[in-house]
C-alpha cells in the first residue's frame, strides 16, 4: 500500500548554500546562452551554406565533364559507376 513518507528538515544555512549554487549555475547558462551558442550557431550555419555550395557546384558540373572520369564496371550483371561514398552496387 501507501509509503508514509519520514518528513526531511534542511538547514537554513544549507538552503542558503543550495540558492546560491542555483544562482551560480543560473549566470553560467545565462553566459552561454548570449556568448557561446550564437557564436557555435553562426559556425554551424556557415559550415551548412559552404556544404551547399559544395554540393551545388558539383551539381552544375556537365555531366559530359564527369563521365571520362568514370570507369563504368560490371557486378552482378549491372553496370555501376564508381561513386565510392555515395552510391554501392
Amino acid at each position: 500500500g501507501s509509503q508514509t513518507m519520514t518528513p526531511t528538515y534542511v538547514s537554513a544555512c544549507a538552503l542558503v548554500e543550495q540558492i546560491s549554487e542555483l544562482e551560480d549555475e543560473l549566470h553560467c547558462y545565462q553566459h552561454e546562452l548570449e556568448n557561446v551558442l550564437p557564436r557555435e550557431r553562426g559556425r554551424f550555419i556557415d559550415e551548412q551554406c559552404r556544404m551547399v555550395q559544395t554540393l551545388e557546384q558539383i551539381l552544375s558540373v556537365p555531366v559530359t565533364h564527369m563521365l571520362p572520369k568514370f570507369t563504368p564496371w560490371v557486378h552482378s550483371h549491372r553496370i555501376c559507376l564508381p561513386f565510392p561514398t555515395l552510391f554501392r552496387c
